[in-house]
């Protein structure tokens, strides 16, 4: 639940726009979490997100969620956020859905998160690290994909989000992805996407724009070496395993 659309407004943007959209369900960092958040004990916000995969995302909106995400960790990890993180675990764990979180980009904390929520329930294969690319050290890239995580690129951002933090340029984001695809063979834990939250990043306002990633991302790995077979692995085949819960009977 977000500052987007309201869920009953999803199905007719996805008709209009001709295409499918999976929702996701909870909440981000901290500071914007909603006040039944604080309301919730961990058991009870377990329930509330088995509740949105399995029958419906909000009462009356007429479909579920296929993932849980994303969620967010600052630094320090504040208790509230560590909660949310062991339900929404517990919840994957429960249902077979997929677990998006983004964390501190500097403080490299995944591989603690992520032995927490294996924890709580949730393999590690079911847990998608967000936005590793806003801080690129690729020893801690491989680290977390060793761990069994997935790794998403995110491209077409470029902004300085705080003092001290820069994001890397899309072109450093290729060099590294090229490098653990090419020398690490890591396809098989990384997916791709594009990052389009502000208004100044739609085409018409002087942004990349939703096709950024397959206009020019795509091709620019492929002209590094990335094979066919790799760029298949991250658009389609390791989204797809992602977003599969047949193996728990949904």
């Amino acid at each position: 639940w977000g500052l987007g659309p309201s869920p009953a407004e999803l199905p007719a943007i996805a008709r209009a726009a001709g295409m499918n959209v999976v929702a996701g369900c909870g909440v981000y960092l901290d500071r914007p979490h909603p006040e039944w958040v604080a309301r919730q004990s961990r058991e009870e916000l377990v329930e509330t997100f088995v509740r949105a995969l399995d029958e419906e995302l909000e009462q009356g909106c007429g479909f579920r969620a296929g993932i849980l995400g994303i969620l967010g960790t600052g630094e320090p990890v504040t208790d509230s956020e560590m909660r949310v993180l062991l339900a929404a675990a517990e919840a994957a764990g429960r249902t077979g859905a997929a677990v998006a979180v983004r964390t501190d980009a500097e403080a490299k904390r995944g591989l603690e998160l992520l032995e927490a929520m294996v924890a709580a329930g949730c393999p590690a294969e079911q847990v998608i690290f967000g936005n590793v690319d806003e801080y690129i050290d690729l020893a801690y890239h491989r680290e977390l994909a060793a761990a069994g995580a997935t790794l998403e690129w995110c491209f077409g951002n470029e902004a300085g989000l705080r003092p001290g933090l820069r994001e890397p340029s899309d072109g450093e984001r290729i060099a590294a992805l090229v490098e653990l695809l090419t020398q690490d063979g890591m396809a098989e834990r990384c997916v791709l996407g594009g990052s389009v939250w502000t208004k100044t990043q739609l085409r018409a306002f002087g942004g990349c724009g939703y096709e950024h990633l397959l206009r020019n991302v795509v091709p620019a790995l492929q002209a590094g070496g990335v094979s066919e077979a790799a760029v298949e692995a991250m658009l389609v085949s390791n989204p797809a395993r992602l977003l599969d819960r047949s193996e728990v009977g949904l």
